[in-house]
């Protein structure tokens, strides 16, 4: 007798042994609290923060340096540009004047003053471009001195060019010779104000290096804080991860050496202390699940036993229904054989039925379809029959109508004689109309003439009252003809009605036939039907006795096995039981090794 065992729960109490969050104070608590992704992203935004700041102080004086280039080109090195056109259009003033102090030719005059009043109109533009820069107040000093020099230079040009004017040429080269100093003075001023200007562009050249100097500086200070900073965060990263992970890898070795007793601690919330968590976790399950599985074991071997000795009993039981069973269905086959032979005999009556039944539905259809000719025959000679008197009626009128038109052609004829009478008249006429004209001589000449043609016309109506005649005569010929040959077709249709009649006598007496045939196959078609009905409500009968009898046969012979199955099953289960014993055996075994 088989038991149930139901699964015993562990008295067992569960330790459940929390780790201890180790409290660690200081300022980098929240930072190893912090999520790894947290901790990742923190150092990002601090290296992305100096990046953003490096660039920002370097765009910023990469703009002060372009400025700075921007200033000593636009504005010193144009200031230096003007100055020097003005000192070489001072210079070209100065030799025209000197020319103009020693030529006589007015020409030459009237055109060494045009270029003097050019040049002076020149050097006024470019001290207007250099005036309209910005300035400081020693260049602005410079520039009045400047000026103050190059007027009292242009004074003096001017009495110098009123004494050439005058053709005093020799006081105008001596004035000439005087203002050499006037003239050493202006072009020092400008040198002044060049040498003031490259000073400019000199120390605007060192402030640019000066500034370049110190942001290189500032620079590589704020790079090398990044990389300090930077290195420090990835030291406290891998630290803190590396030693706490080493805690959980050395717990895991532990484990897998069977050794559940393993504590440790942990003092983050990041990822690493979550797998902490969930590995105590596992670590409690795992201490539960092999406590559970001890005590299964230990149930496992005591059902095994008391399993076995419940299998033994079961399998001699099985053994004498199995030989009862075989009885059974040693005498079901003996019935599904004659059950089927049976069942043979009828389905061949069956088979013997539905042939006659289908001879007869063809009789029947060919009987219908002899009928259906027989009275499409005689709806034939009906229609034949109206056609002859049709034809009869009208080959009636045919002959009515040719022996008319043989009393017209007659008629014709004799018109026919009168027009030819009329026609020889018409020409004898003629004859004598032409003698006579042919007696007038010139005066009948024309009347001559009408009387050939009346006479050309009378011939033409006697020729075409000829043609026209022998025409009447064929179509006389051909009217007696036809009349003859209607005589003999109005005798051909009388013969063909009474051929008609006596048809149409023999298709009424054939459909008369045909159709007491048909009845007879109807007759004969009901009685197959319900022949055939019986014939298959036999064999559906005997074949359904035959598939019970074979059904039994199976069935018993499928009992007969399953219980041949079921003995083996049972001898298996005895072996399983056994095993199982022996499972549980070693599964203790295996328990065992486990340090709880």
């Amino acid at each position: 007798m088989l038991r149930i065992f139901k699964r015993k729960k562990s008295s067992t109490k569960e330790k459940k042994e929390k780790p201890v969050l180790e409290k660690n104070k200081g300022m980098f608590q929240w930072f190893v609290n912090m999520k790894i992704f947290g901790k990742i992203f923190v150092l990002a935004i601090i290296l992305l923060f100096f990046l953003v700041a490096m660039g920002v102080y370097s765009l910023s004086v990469m703009a002060e340096l372009n400025k700075n280039a921007e200033n000593i080109y636009k504005e010193q090195m144009t200031r230096i540009r003007l100055l020097a056109e003005i000192r070489h259009y001072t210079a070209l003033n100065s030799l025209s004047v000197t020319e103009h102090t020693t030529t006589i030719d007015p020409v030459r005059l009237q055109l060494v003053e045009s270029e003097i009043e050019k040049n002076r109109d020149t050097i006024d533009q470019l001290i207007e471009e250099y005036q309209s820069m910005e300035q400081d107040e020693n260049e602005q000093k410079l520039i009045e001195g400047f000026e103050m020099v190059l007027a009292e230079y242009r004074a003096s040009i001017a009495e110098i060019l009123k004494y050439s004017r005058a053709k005093e040429k020799e006081e105008a080269q001596m004035k000439n010779r005087m203002v050499a100093g006037q003239k050493n003075r202006t072009f020092i001023a400008i040198e002044n104000l060049m040498d003031y200007d490259q000073n400019m562009a000199e120390k605007a050249y060192l402030n640019s290096q000066k500034m370049f100097a110190s942001t290189t500086a500032n620079f590589t200070m704020v790079l090398i804080t990044a990389l300090i900073i930077s290195l420090l965060l990835a030291l406290l990263i891998g630290r803190s991860l590396g030693r706490r992970l080493g805690i959980l890898e050395k717990a895991a070795r532990q484990i897998a050496g069977g050794d559940l007793t393993v504590n440790w601690d942990t003092a983050s919330k990041d990822e690493i202390g979550s797998l902490s968590a969930s590995l105590g976790l596992m670590l409690s399950n795992l201490r539960q699940l092999i406590q559970n599985v001890q005590d299964s074991a230990t149930q496992t071997a005591s059902a095994s036993e008391e399993l076995s000795a419940s299998t033994a009993e079961a399998q001699k039981t099985v053994e004498q229904v199995t030989a009862a069973i075989q009885e059974v269905a040693s005498g079901a086959n003996e019935q599904a054989s004659g059950a089927q032979n049976t069942a043979e005999l009828a389905e061949m009556i069956k088979e013997a039925t539905i042939s006659s039944n289908q001879m007869v539905e063809v009789m029947s259809k060919i009987s219908g379809q002899a009928r259906d000719l027989v009275m499409d025959g005689l709806q034939t000679l009906e229609n034949q029959n109206e056609k002859m008197q049709d034809n009869a009626a009208a080959s009636e009128k045919v002959a009515a109508v040719i022996d008319d038109l043989s009393k017209r052609a007659a008629e014709v004829g004799q018109i026919l004689e009168t027009i030819t009478g009329f026609a020889a008249q018409t020409n004898l006429l003629a004859l004598n109309a032409a003698i006579e004209a042919a007696r007038a001589g010139e005066q009948g000449r024309g009347f001559a003439v009408v009387a050939e043609e009346v006479r050309k016309l009378a011939e033409g109506s006697a020729q075409a009252a000829e043609e026209i005649g022998s025409i009447v005569e064929k179509i006389q010929s051909g009217a007696a003809e036809a009349v003859e040959e209607m005589g003999r077709t109005m005798t051909a249709v009388k013969a063909q009605r009474e051929a008609v009649r006596l048809t149409d006598g023999v298709f009424r007496n054939i459909s008369r036939a045909v159709e007491e045939i048909a009845d007879s196959t109807e007759k004969v078609a009901a009685a197959s039907s319900e022949i055939k009905g019986d014939a298959e409500n036999i064999a559906e009968t005997i074949q359904n006795i035959a598939s019970v009898a074979e059904s039994n046969a199976a069935s018993a012979e499928e009992v007969s096995a399953g219980s041949q199955e079921q003995s083996a099953a049972i001898e298996e289960i005895a072996n399983l039981a056994e095993a199982l014993a022996q499972l549980g055996q070693r599964l203790q075994g295996a328990v065992q090794e486990f340090k709880l």
